[in-house]
């Protein structure tokens, strides 16, 4: 153990014990200031094994021994990197399970005891934190051990690498519809309606994270598999730095277009968004709107579409020098051609899954 990974602990440590000292203990009675202290103690400690033995448990599974005596410091997701997908999942399942058990235990420890004194306040307290662990084990939210679950069952079920960020994020909105449709029914048993509204907005919100992280592999891996020159296509149109965009015609505010000045010199370019950009104000001229060329990238055709990410968002237009003319790669042009290979790759891996049953 490193001192770094020991002091590593203590700023949320000394967190918990002003914020169960200073707001959450204050509300229950207390017979002494020894009394109030002890209990501030008490309510850290719960909390902090609430936190520690789950981790300890999937530490030890993805570790083995060897990563026993280091286990409350060191977090798993440093470990799973290495451990197979059945480990992983069960190094989760086994988190959900001492949680679970530790809520049972608390609850019942806390059956009798007075409210408003401190034992239930602590033992309401370690209820409430060993349930919100296993929450966030539940609910399949990135960065959370629900996520790590999916992506295990992703690395289990799916062939291909590719795959696994769109499968794992369908099984999170599985999982969270499941998870929804369960408190719902226990919403309806014990006639609490707070319940069902957790539910809905957990999977409202796993459902708009899984979605996030499919979009965000989605695009990460069109532009990893294309070159500059598959996203152009040829750009002919050239016009003048002086023009008015009001008065260009419907096809004309639709293409790009290379713009020169007066002598014919190559000064920018100007594409669908630029002219959008430009359509409230009547009297803006061509060279008002363009992308200078000492911005504008020009790359090359065999360049790798991801290095021209970032210019084609900032922009909207980059140029691509083929061996004949130039070519053009359109923000919008982009977002219509990532949305057909998306179908493309959703059909493919159907397919692949459809073939390993």
């Amino acid at each position: 153990m490193t001192v770094a990974q020991a002091r590593s602990l203590l700023v949320p440590g000394a967190i918990a014990l002003v914020l169960i000292g200073t707001v959450y203990l204050p509300t229950h009675a207390s017979a002494s200031a020894a009394q109030a202290i002890l209990g501030d103690l008490a309510g850290v400690y719960v909390v902090g094994m609430a936190v520690l033995l789950p981790r300890v448990a999937r530490v030890v599974i993805l570790g083995g021994r060897r990563a026993a005596a280091d286990a409350p410091f060191v977090r798993p997701g440093s470990l799973a990197a290495g451990a197979s997908p059945a480990r992983r999942l069960t190094a989760v399942a086994s988190g959900a399970i001492v949680s679970g058990a530790l809520a049972a235990v608390a609850a019942a420890a806390t059956t009798g005891t007075t409210p408003g004194s401190y034992q239930h306040a602590i033992g309401s307290l370690a209820v409430l934190a060993n349930l919100g662990l296993l929450l966030a084990t539940l609910v399949p939210l990135p960065g959370l051990a629900g996520w790590e679950a999916v992506e295990a069952v992703a690395d289990l079920r799916c062939a291909k690498s590719s795959h696994h960020a769109a499968y794992a994020a369908r099984a999170a909105k599985a999982v969270a519809v499941s998870l929804t449709v369960l408190l719902g029914l226990a919403s309806l048993r014990i006639g609490d309606p707070m319940l069902a509204l957790l539910g809905l907005l957990a999977t409202l919100t796993v459902w708009a994270e899984a979605e996030a992280v499919r979009r965000v592999d989605l695009a990460e891996r069109f532009f990893a598999t294309h070159e500059a020159s598959q996203l152009a296509h040829p750009v002919t149109a050239v016009r003048r730095v002086g023009e008015q965009i009001a008065d260009l015609a419907g096809e004309a505010r639709t293409s790009a277009a290379l713009v020169v000045d007066g002598a014919g010199l190559f000064v920018g370019a100007i594409g669908p968004r630029q002219l959008r950009d430009a359509a409230s104000r009547p009297a803006a001229r061509l060279g008002d709107a363009m992308v200078p060329a000492r911005t504008l990238r020009i790359a090359q055709a065999e360049d790798a579409a991801a290095d021209i990410a970032t210019d084609l968002e900032t922009a909207g237009i980059v140029l691509v020098r083929g061996e004949q003319r130039y070519g053009v790669v359109e923000a919008d042009d982009v977002v219509v051609q990532l949305r057909a290979w998306a179908g493309e790759d959703s059909i493919a891996m159907r397919r692949a899954h459809e073939s390993t049953r």
